[in-house]
């Protein structure tokens, strides 16, 4: 288990970071959940200095990173305050509730993609066109609604998250619209089919 220091303001953690079986193997993951058990800093909110270079990629390894036994850290970052907890927590929800309706977006996608491949009837396809219009409307309802839903603002760890779910509603959107069109163009396509069959 290396040992390091970690200078946080006028507090100095001396850490060891559990390495399980391989310690060559310890990552700045590791050691930034150690840090964060230690002082309450939570790793979206920690900055770790070595030899005045930022630690940045978690996944690399500590010795990769030149942290050997006995290195100096200075840590930069706080503990969240219990508003900023509870905003983190909103946005979370929120983003959860994005991916539920990302996933609905997807099986709409398919079973379009399934008709536009002829494996349904052609009598039936009126009638299936017409209730996944009515699906993709309602999946564009909910996420207007998310969109228009109070999100929280705060330190930039918490804006990068907001700027990221912002993102992927007006991502899912745009599918929306994607699926809308494609709709179109098969109602589109079963008129002048229906128009091309004889009497």
């Amino acid at each position: 288990m290396p040992k390091v220091t970690v200078l946080h303001g006028i507090s100095k953690h001396v850490l060891e970071v559990d390495c399980g079986v391989d310690c060559s193997e310890v990552t700045l993951e590791d050691l930034a959940r150690a840090v964060a058990a230690r002082t309450g800093v939570p790793i979206s909110n920690q900055k770790l200095i070595h030899k005045g270079q930022t630690l940045k990629d978690l996944e690399q390894t500590l010795s990769s990173c030149g942290v050997k036994e006995g290195a100096k850290l200075m840590l930069v970052g706080s503990q969240n305050n219990a508003g900023e907890e509870e905003m983190q927590h909103k946005l979370e929800e929120l983003e959860g509730g994005v991916e539920k309706l990302s996933l609905r977006l997807s099986d709409i996608r398919q079973e379009l993609d399934g008709i536009e491949n002829g494996f349904l009837e052609e009598s039936l396809k009126p009638s299936a066109l017409s209730k996944l219009s009515r699906r993709v409307k309602g999946q564009m309802e909910q996420f207007v609604k998310l969109l228009e839903q109070e999100l929280p603002e705060g330190r930039t760890n918490l804006r990068v998250k907001r700027k990221n779910v912002v993102r992927k509603i007006q991502l899912s959107l745009e599918k929306c619209d994607s699926i809308e069109h494609d709709l179109a163009v098969q109602r589109e396509k079963l008129s002048s089919y229906s128009l091309t069959l004889p009497d």
